[in-house]
């Protein structure tokens, strides 16, 4: 059989400002205090790098294997770049498992290296003579 206890009392609605409160101060509570977001962003910046690289790739004229062979310079210049993208990107994955809750400063400068490495890439157009295919 069902019994009915005393009526529950319900509780009164909280204004705009004191749920926003609460939903902030849960959320902070909630948060992991680590630096996996900021990772994960910079994974994202790292992929958006290596993507330009590969965009910037054009095809040859000719679909022939001969047709390749002057294009060496872009395909080098290419290589070297994503290598060394691949080693910022590996020492900063690295370094990062050893960061304890992001700071300010720590934001900063992970903001810094994720610029400064999409400025690195070698461009292709950089090393050759203008007009030509031929590597400077």
């Amino acid at each position: 059989m069902w019994r009915m206890g005393p009526p529950k009392k319900v509780p009164e609605p909280l204004s705009l400002g004191a749920r926003v409160a609460n939903r902030c101060t849960r959320a902070m509570r909630e948060e992991k205090r680590t630096a996996d977001r900021l990772t994960v962003f910079s994974d994202a910046v790292f992929a958006v790098i290596v993507t330009i690289m590969v965009l910037e790739l054009k095809a040859p004229d000719q679909p022939a294997f001969s047709s390749l062979w002057p294009l060496w310079p872009t395909a080098m210049s290419y290589a070297v770049s994503y290598l060394f993208i691949a080693i910022i990107w590996i020492n900063h994955h690295y370094l990062m498992r050893f960061v304890g809750p992001p700071t300010l400063a720590l934001i900063w400068t992970n903001f810094i290296i994720c610029s400064w490495c999409r400025s690195y890439p070698l461009q292709p157009r950089g090393l050759r003579a203008p007009g030509s295919h031929r590597p400077l």
